[in-house]
Parts: C-alpha cells; structure tokens; sequence
C-alpha cells in the first residue's frame, strides 16, 4: 500500500504540478495566486485519499461531497493535460520552424496564453459532454452460432453487465438506467464480469434489492473483480450474493444439460490476500464438459496460455474502453482485447466490454457505457 501511495502522489501530484506551471505562465501569478492555486491542487491531489477516511469514519455526506468534487477534478485534468501538451507539441513545432525558415512562420504558433485558455475550455467541454455519454447506456447486440447449442433451444440470451461501479457517486440513477435497459432484453441468463461495487458497500441500501428483482429465466452468474478486493471482498460478496447472482470463485456451474459457466476471481485477490497464488481458470475448464458450450466468466480480458480452445465464449470487462479519449490508446497497448468482440486463434471467442458505469470521474468520452446482449444460436 506504501508503495501504491507514493507511486499515486508521484503521477498525479505531477499532473497537478503541471497544470500550475501552464497557469503561471498564461496568467503570470504572482506568489498570493501561485499559493491558492496550489492549496487547490494540494486538496485536489489529497482528495482520493480523504474520501475513503471519511467514508471509514462514516462520515458518508462529507465523503460523497470529496468523491463528486474529486473525481470531476481528475476528469477535468486528464482532458486539460491532453490538450496543453497537444499545444505544447504544436508550439514547439513553430519554433522549430522558426528556426528554420524565419521568425514570420513561428508567430503562427499560438500563444502560451492562448494555449492555456483552449485547452481549458476543451476540458471544459469535454467533461459536460462525457458526464451527459456516461448516462446514455447502450445495448450492444451480438449473435454468436456454435454446433453446441441444441436445435430445440432456439434462440438463448444471454445479458452481460460489467465495471457498474456502485459506491459513492453511482447509485439509484444508475441502478434505474440499467434496470431499464436489462429488462427490455428480457434475457434468460444474466451475468456481472467484475467491480459490480467500488467502496463501501454497507451505504448502497436498497440497490442489491433492485438488483435481484431482475429477470433472468434461468439465473444470474457474477465474477470478482479488482474493486471488491479493495472495497472489502466479504461484504462486496454479501452484497453480490443478496443481489440474486451466484459467485464462480473458480468454480463452474451447468445450465440445463447443453451449457456449463467458469468463473474465476480477479488476480488483485492475490495480490492483497498474503501473496497467494493467482486463481488459475485451467483446471477448472479441463474439467468441464467439452460437449458443452462453455462460457468463461473472467474480469480482465487476459487468456492464459493453455486456457485458448478450452472455452467456446470469454466474457471480460475492466478496460472500460479507455473510458476518455485518448486513453484508449493506452488500452490498446496494454490488452490485446480491449474492446469488442474477437476470434481467438486457437479457438473461441472473447467478449470485452466497456462498461456499464465509470471508474472516478463520471465521466466517458468516446466510449460509451454498455449493456451486452449476446444471443446463442444453433447452427443447425
């Protein structure tokens, strides 16, 4: 945890140290402004950490207060970071240019002090309209066909919910937008790949209520992922179980006598529980029936080597997409499967989807949150 913090107040106390060092030089503060300015961002850096000792200290109202003002910051931020470094870039440009053909070309770069105002209002603008796309839920529809789905079976729907988020900011508003939208696909399995919650789950009062009063004709099936580790995995177990869904924490779990679901817990369990070894999905999938069609319930979209072929469908979440542009260039980067559905090489398939709700700040922007409904067909 030591090492997470000093790491955490490395970035972002970088990331706030940098926006003071562009409004310092747009707005030429002198040493009263650079100090309020400062105190701002101290309290901005500090915020994180804040709202989780008031949320401990259940000091909820205070905690929600820091959690909205915190996170919005940090949207804020990000957006202001990418567009004045954009200027950056530019600027540096013309006086490379300038350099080499004359002055008259480097006085079409613009301005530090122009620089800064359009980068803020860019991250203005952009955190109003992501705070409006995260709340427009998408269904996303795929249609997958496999031999192993009995003729008589027809048509089976299955509906994927994943990274809702539920804690400080996100509740009732979220929970009524989702609910909507679940039961309007009237699905016969309902599945939740992972961070369901993130916080405190004993002030969510009436949500797992909500929650378990959704229609699923043959049941409900969750996976861990990283946030219930760090929001306290028994209550967010205790939470996820009152809900209506059954937990796979490497387990499996027929349906009917065609489909069986694997689900595993996410590696952030060993990473916090004494160093123990990371849940492994394949044992459990060799023992599986391959008649089956075998559905792999797994938070991050990561195939470990041998699992490929074992499974016919992954389900996946965690990357949310990137969530704010450009941060989905780092997603690419870091997962071979980001977003999407895609074709493994050495057999099956993998879904990965964005999201339901958001991580921190509120907000999304390019990457609109989901709900997935894949419907099982049969090839006969």
């Amino acid at each position: 945890m030591t090492a997470f913090l000093v790491f955490y107040l490395a970035i972002y106390g970088s990331m706030n140290g940098y926006l003071l060092w562009r409004a310092r030089a747009a707005l030429s503060l002198g040493a009263k402004g650079t100090m309020l300015l400062g105190g701002w961002l101290l309290l901005m850096i500090l915020a994180p950490v804040l709202m989780r000792m008031c949320e401990r200290a259940n000091l909820v109202g205070i905690a929600r207060v820091m959690a909205w003002i915190g996170w919005c910051w940090l949207g804020f931020l990000f957006l202001f970071i990418c567009a004045s470094v954009a200027f950056d870039l530019l600027r540096g440009t013309g006086t490379l240019a300038g350099l080499a053909f004359g002055e008259q070309v480097a006085r079409f770069a613009p301005s530090v002090r122009l620089s800064f105002f359009v980068a803020l209002t860019i991250s203005l603008l952009g955190n109003v309209y992501g705070f409006f796309e995260a709340r427009a839920i998408r269904t996303e529809h795929i249609v997958i066909r496999s031999a192993k789905v009995p003729r008589e079976v027809g048509r089976f729907r299955i509906v994927q919910i994943s990274d809702v988020h539920f804690g400080l900011i996100l509740r009732r508003g979220l929970m009524g937008r989702m609910a909507s939208a679940v039961q309007a696909s009237l699905p016969d399995l309902l599945v939740s790949t992972g961070d369901l919650v993130d916080g405190d789950v004993s002030e969510l009062d009436g949500l797992s209520d909500r929650l378990a009063a959704l229609p699923a004709r043959v049941g409900k099936f969750a996976v861990t992922g990283n946030h219930e580790f760090y929001a306290g995995i028994q209550k967010s177990l205790e939470f996820t179980r009152k809900a209506g869904f059954t937990v796979l924490r490497q387990e499996q779990a027929r349906v009917g006598n065609w489909l069986t679901v694997v689900g595993v817990d996410d590696p952030a369990g060993s990473h916090l529980n004494n160093g123990q070894g990371a849940p492994d999905e394949r044992p459990i999938l060799a023992a599986a029936d391959p008649s089956n069609f075998i559905i792999l319930l797994k938070h991050q979209p990561v195939i470990k080597e041998g699992a490929a072929g074992r499974f016919d469908l992954q389900l996946s979440g965690h990357v949310h997409g990137g969530q704010i542009f450009p941060f989905n260039f780092v997603a690419r980067l870091s997962y071979p499967f980001w977003r999407g559905l895609a074709t493994i090489p050495e057999g099956g398939e993998i879904y990965v989807s964005r999201g339901t709700g958001t991580w921190g700040p509120p907000v999304r922007f390019g990457a609109p949150p989901e709900i997935t409904v894949i419907d099982l067909e049969s090839l006969h």
